[in-house]
């Protein structure tokens, strides 16, 4: 008779868990202590035995910092891979998920969330219509974001992103649409890029995914009144590995000066064409080579800063009046540019060559800000 009783009690406690107050309860208490100090509301649920776990309009607030809103999240089983503690996929749709950190780091949004060990596997995770709207020390981004993925392999079935604007660290990206899948092509677009006034426009190109294998073929863009071509190779792996190969066409260096704010410092006319190969992993990049050529007929080149003239005079020994007129009106018929990477710094070294002679300079670049100007003859 007790054993009748226990069973019809276990029997009315599990039918008491599968009903959806009891699921919502259950929910709403396990995201509470996932995002501890919010409020989480969810507005109805489903449950599908031996396969899915249904809930909708899921809201997790908390003032001034974050609001999440989610119109479905979905978890999908078996009993089989319960038991071998994997959950065969999770999905969230159509959410917006709005984070506000003001002028702290994004890193510091850890600080909001308390995730424990868990017992279960994700062996898939879906995102559909994740709408982001960030704000944070670093960047300030509106974007959409669809993407498929096994974190157990860490590998990505498709992604799909567009990234309505982002500001972030000096650098502005306006309308930018990313999308590939595995072994079919994809396509990357981006209106602009901008860094002050230096502008990277009308950004296009294939994409390809194979593996943790990702590829940009037929890459092309504006910049400088000129052109780029090329592609890009990257290897997602946990230090990601890339390699970057660009060929640069006709590019104004009067706009390149004026875009840099290089005008008070010196005076260029004339076109650049060459060639750009990066190759890096994780955070560390070097130059494989970096030669560029002007077009015919040359330009002109006029140095008016009074600093550098200063610091030529005193390292070559030359009359600073020479130095002047010697870099007054120049101009040069053919040059030469070899770009470095040197501790962080971009290097420009020039040669240039005219009927007046040869004038040989070099140009520091500190995070992409003039640095220091040196030359020699």
């Amino acid at each position: 008779m007790r054993r009748k009783i226990v069973v019809i009690f276990l029997a009315a406690l599990a039918v008491f868990f599968l009903t959806k107050p009891a699921i919502l309860f259950v929910a709403r208490i396990q995201l509470q202590g996932v995002f501890p100090g919010s409020k989480v509301s969810i507005k109805s649920c489903s449950f599908i035995p031996h396969r899915l776990l249904f809930l909708s309009e899921i809201e997790i607030r908390r003032d001034k910092v974050y609001d999440f809103k989610i119109k479905e999240a979905k978890v999908f089983y078996d009993p089989i891979r319960l038991l071998r503690r994997k959950i065969v996929k999770f999905y969230l749709g159509e959410a917006a998920i709005s984070i506000n950190m003001g002028k702290e780091s994004i890193a510091e949004f850890s600080k909001y969330v308390k995730l424990g060990p868990s017992i279960f596997l994700l062996e898939s995770v879906e995102l559909h219509d994740l709408n982001l709207d960030l704000k944070s020390k670093e960047a300030v981004m509106t974007a959409g974001i669809s993407s498929e993925f096994n974190p157990l392999d860490q590998s990505i079935n498709y992604f799909d992103l567009k990234i309505g604007s982002l500001e972030a660290q000096g650098a502005q990206v306006k309308n930018a649409s990313l999308r590939f899948n595995q072994k079919r092509l994809g396509n990357l677009y981006i209106e602009r890029i901008q860094y002050d006034k230096a502008k990277i426009e009308d950004v296009k190109g294939s994409t390809y995914l194979e593996g943790k294998s990702f590829a940009i073929s037929s890459l092309s863009a504006k910049t400088f009144d000129g052109q780029i071509h090329g592609e890009l190779k990257l290897r997602m792996d946990k230090t990601p590995e890339y390699f970057c190969n660009l060929k640069f066409i006709d590019l104004d260096l009067d706009r390149f000066a004026q875009d840099f704010k290089l005008k008070e410092k010196f005076r260029v006319t004339g076109r650049l064409t060459g060639d750009l190969a990066l190759q890096g992993s994780g955070a560390n990049v070097k130059i494989l080579g970096g030669n560029f050529n002007s077009v015919e007929p040359g330009g002109m080149l006029t140095i008016t800063d009074d600093k550098f003239l200063n610091n030529v005079a005193k390292s070559s020994g030359q009359s600073l009046d020479i130095l002047v007129e010697s870099f007054k009106d120049y101009h040069y018929n053919t040059g030469v540019m070899k770009l470095s990477l040197e501790q962080g710094d971009i290097v420009f070294d020039i040669a240039l060559e005219g009927e007046s002679g040869k004038r040989n300079l070099s140009i520091v670049l500190h995070d992409f800000k003039l640095g220091s100007l040196a030359t020699g003859n």
